[in-house]
């Protein structure tokens, strides 16, 4: 339908005042656009956009459900839903919103992993009478154990729920320690518990009982495995039963099972299959593509080794969704924030930007597919790593990035050459960046500020910086985590780290670290020891951030937040148009508001 002339006129109305920064006034153009047509699809998604941005959640929700109505494969409106549902802290089961999760999942447009809490919530709240206590027969909770919401849950984040892990992994237990084993569990589920194990790289704890009869069970299928043929019911259940307690690659006849093709499972299984005998392959193979990103010096030392090893064994994150995020200028999305930014023009059009310590690619791959005209070069210690990044940006079909293995360590200092490609230009000479991005791994190197200092030398005068680094004040509870694994002598390992879980997860630590298991990082193997057990880190208070900004010649430009609340809350405090950019008021806000950085300093700057 065609929005009427007096809908029309209202939405443009809106926009102005949008663009004009009368926020309040645009959203009742807005609303009043949406009153005369119904069917005014975009005056909706701009409402809701407006609502979120102003902390009006519930009004967002409804906005959001009505543009959902009108198109529901829209994904700008998919994706906003999702970042306001992954919020939501629901006091009573909820059938509407058990409803709006289910289609979320189903979205591909949508990062599933921020529903897992909510999603979670809403199973224990839907099935609380069957969770606690933990049940080892899966008869005493067939409803939950069959729930549609709960398959796409453990097929399709890490699951990150106290409960819900307990019972399962007691399920779990029963089904392989029981005469019927894989068969007393519904084949949903199993399959279910397969992906879970492959997104938590096998996190879940197991008993000695367990760890023996798994070995049983592996031994006897590489006996015979010969003599089975693709396609066997018994074999795809018992193998799925070991997948539901370690990743398929890590067995001893690994390579044999990947000559059993995964068009012979079941429909279903298929794509489990294919993950988990080809996806590790496939790793490998692009991470021995990576090049070198500069020559490797002295400077690549001991505590870098140590790191590089870390990630090679545990890649993270092992990211599996993104979210669909609308295309736009890298400086328009900076001017939208960062608080007076003035400087969006020149950080348009083709800027070339470094991601140093890039990871499994989950940052560039986003920065690479929102911002199309970048040319971004990355690098990470982790060669592993690279494969995996490399792979889900072809996945995701982005072309502005390359990869490389490097080390900011053997960044050359101002005015050095190299005769790697990843670092120079057409005429030798050492690149300089428009923007440097390096987020969570200064505080991972021996000298985290001689780390810093060589990006800076990367870096054009007048280019962008976004580090982020560990607060000292948020992470105080992993600091204490971290003092308690030393002194249980638990070694960063999978068994240790498992072993430490579950003394988190039955509530036998102090009620500060048993609160960790709501953290994401910590319901992941790789993401436990990356949050817990790290072999090096650094953590830092905002006097000490801006010490060394002055030492480096930056200037602060402000925070990088993904969600509202912070900015509303610092605001408050400090109205000053100005004030988010001085980092007085942040410290005096953090003393206020301890945890406000759990996620890091995640900030940009500016080189003088």
């Amino acid at each position: 339908m065609t929005p009427s002339s007096g809908a029309v006129a209202a939405f443009n109305q809106g926009v102005r005042l949008q663009q004009q920064g009368q926020l309040r006034d645009a959203a009742l153009a807005f609303r009043q656009a949406s009153k005369l047509t119904p069917q005014f699809f975009e005056a909706h998604q701009a409402l809701a956009q407006l609502c979120y941005q102003g902390g009006q959640f519930d009004q967002a929700v409804q906005a959001y459900e009505a543009a959902l109505a009108l198109r529901p494969d829209a994904t700008d409106c998919q994706t906003g839903l999702a970042q306001i549902l992954r919020r939501a802290q629901p006091l009573g089961y909820q059938a509407t919103l058990d409803t709006r999760l289910r289609r979320l999942f189903d979205s591909p447009a949508v990062k599933h992993q921020d529903l897992a809490l909510v999603a979670a919530a809403t199973l224990r709240q839907k099935h609380d009478a069957v969770i606690t206590p933990a049940p080892e027969d899966p008869r005493a909770c067939k409803a939950l154990l069959e729930d549609r919401l709960l398959i796409q849950l453990l097929c399709k984040t890490v699951l990150v729920d106290r409960e819900l892990e307990l019972l399962l992994t007691a399920v779990r237990r029963g089904a392989l320690l029981s005469d019927t084993g894989a068969q007393r569990l519904p084949k949903g589920l199993l399959l279910a518990l397969a992906w879970q194990t492959t997104n938590n790289a096998g996190a879940w704890f197991q008993d000695a009982d367990e760890q023996a009869q798994i070995q049983t069970q592996v031994a006897r299928l590489a006996d015979g495995l010969e003599k089975r043929r693709k396609g066997d019911a018994v074999l795809e259940a018992e193998l799925l039963l070991i997948a539901a307690y370690q990743p398929l690659d890590r067995l001893a006849c690994f390579e044999r099972l990947r000559q059993l093709r995964p068009e012979g499972w079941s429909r279903d299984a298929q794509p489990f299959f294919a993950q988990a005998l080809d996806g590790h392959a496939a790793e490998q193979e692009a991470a021995a593509a990576i090049q070198p990103y500069a020559p490797t010096s002295a400077a690549s030392d001991q505590v870098s080794r140590r790191v590089r090893e870390m990630y090679e064994e545990s890649p993270y994150p092992r990211w599996l969704h993104l979210d669909q995020l609308p295309a736009m200028e890298l400086g328009t999305f900076l001017a939208q924030r960062l608080t007076g930014f003035k400087d969006a023009a020149q950080f348009n059009g083709a800027a070339k930007m470094l991601v140093a310590g890039c990871g499994t690619g989950r940052q560039v791959v986003t920065l690479a597919r929102c911002h199309r005209k970048l040319e971004i070069t990355a690098f990470d210690l982790s060669r592993r790593s690279l494969g995996y990044a490399q792979l889900m940006a072809a996945r995701y079909g982005v072309e502005n990035c390359r990869f490389y293995q490097g080390n900011i360590l053997d960044l050359p200092g101002d005015g050095g050459e190299t005769s790697q490609a990843g670092e120079t230009g057409e005429t030798g000479n050492r690149r300089r960046y428009d923007v440097v991005v390096c987020t969570g791994v200064l505080h991972h190197l021996a000298d985290p500020l001689a780390g810093w200092a060589a990006l800076v030398s990367s870096l054009r005068p007048g280019g962008l910086m976004q580090i982020a680094l560990y607060s000292k004040q948020a992470r105080r509870h992993i600091t204490q985590a971290r003092q308690r694994v030393t002194q249980l002598g638990l070694q960063d390992d999978p068994n240790g780290i498992r072993a430490f879980r579950r003394r988190i997860l039955l509530q036998q630590e102090t009620q500060a670290l048993n609160d960790l298991a709501a953290q994401a990082d910590f319901a992941d193997l790789n993401g436990c020891r990356d949050l817990i057990f790290h072999r090096q880190e650094s953590c830092y208070r905002l006097p000490e951030i801006a010490a060394a900004l002055a030492e480096l010649g930056l200037t602060f430009l402000g925070f990088d937040f993904s969600e509202p609340d912070l900015p509303l809350a610092f605001k408050a405090a400090f109205p000053a148009s100005d004030s988010q950019r001085d980092l007085g008021n942040w410290e005096k806000f953090e003393a206020d508001n301890p945890d406000s950085f759990l996620a890091m300093y995640n900030f940009w700057c500016r080189k003088d």
